[in-house]
């Protein structure tokens, strides 16, 4: 996953000075890019980073309108976007430690649809929504901000 990183950002190398801007949401915000940014800055120390928080959908936009040189999204995405997959991540059930659950190894679908789960905001949720559609598309999903 890194070196294709690299390899893109390395196109950018014969610019030795300006602004790249990334569009990114927070997971790839947090467990990814601050490694990777540190070695990026370490050789090329003249050329900005900017970060643009967002939803798919909004990084999708900033790539096509030039507010963003590239950035981080889940596939399938918009037509004429050049898309160089980097990771598939696997999808994850995260059960309280006393769920009736918690022993199994596999989790059907059809086990937690109809209980309460905390969807990613919206923007983010496009694989989650097309996971559960699969089983039944009466589903209405709501979103809620903690904190």
């Amino acid at each position: 996953m890194n070196e294709k990183l690299h390899q893109e950002l390395a196109l950018i190398k014969g610019l030795e000075i300006g602004t790249v801007r990334i569009g990114t949401f927070s997971s790839v915000s947090i467990q990814w890019l601050p490694r990777l940014l540190k070695e990026y800055h370490d050789q090329f120390p003249l050329i900005e980073t900017k970060l643009l928080d967002g939803n798919y959908h909004e990084i999708e936009n900033w790539i096509v309108s030039g507010e963003a040189d590239f950035g981080f999204v889940n596939v399938p995405t918009q037509e004429g976007l050049e898309v160089i997959p980097l990771k598939n991540d696997k999808m994850l059930c995260i059960l309280p430690s006393n769920h009736v659950l918690r022993e199994q190894s596999t989790i059907r679908l059809e086990q937690i649809v109809d209980l309460p789960f905390i969807m990613p905001v919206a923007g983010c949720d496009i694989e989650v929504q097309r996971i559960f559609s699969t089983v039944t598309d009466s589903i209405r999903f709501m979103y809620t901000t903690i904190g």
